[in-house]
């Protein structure tokens, strides 16, 4: 029999070729062998249905043997069920801790997350410091939301001195991703003339 990893292997080969009920099938196998990538594979696709149908406590009870294996990405998805309430009661705290983990590991998504958690007070005492510090490690990885909400935070002087060049930097960067918001905000700022 071939092991996990072979399985998710053949999982994502078919993925690519469009064969997804093939690659449901290796998924599960390799799944059913607790290879975290095939269960974060296999709890994305319960998570939004395809090519399954949804079946969000599933994707969270997937998630959640991924995540504690210390798969990032499933943490990363692991806080946002707990911050949705997706197959789970909603819980602040605990998204709060599981985007801490994936974010020590330097997933972008769950840096940028974590961040929101400390702008707004969402399971962590609010602190906008942090925040900006969580938004700059996912923002210098590329991620263009993040690059947004450095942006707000340069804006507003939140975790920061007020920099209005600063900003229009960082939403130049969103914007060039495509971030329509960053693009917004970059033409507000020359239209009021702050650069």
């Amino acid at each position: 029999m071939a092991d996990a990893k072979t399985l998710f292997e053949k999982g994502e080969a078919a993925k690519d070729n469009k064969k997804f009920e093939e690659a449901i099938e290796y998924y599960r196998k390799s799944a059913d062998l607790g290879y975290a990538e095939a269960q974060l594979a296999l709890g994305i696709c319960y998570n939004y249905g395809l090519p399954v149908s949804e079946d969000l406590k599933k994707a969270f009870d997937l998630f959640q043997k991924a995540a504690v294996q210390g798969n990032s990405g499933a943490q990363t998805q692991l806080g946002l069920c707990y911050a949705c309430g997706s197959g789970v009661s909603k819980d602040d705290k605990k998204a709060a801790e599981w985007w801490h983990k994936a974010a020590k590991q330097g997933n972008a998504e769950a840096q940028r997350n974590l961040g929101l958690c400390f702008q707004e007070g969402l399971g962590v005492t609010q602190d906008f410091e942090k925040a900006f510090n969580c938004f700059s490690k996912s923002a210098q990885q590329g991620f263009a939301e993040a690059q947004l909400n450095i942006g707000l935070c340069y804006e507003d002087g939140k975790g920061v001195s007020q920099d209005y060049a600063k900003a229009a930097e960082w939403y130049k960067k969103a914007a060039t991703q495509g971030n329509e918001d960053a693009a917004n905000n970059l033409d507000r700022l020359k239209k009021l003339r702050l650069v």
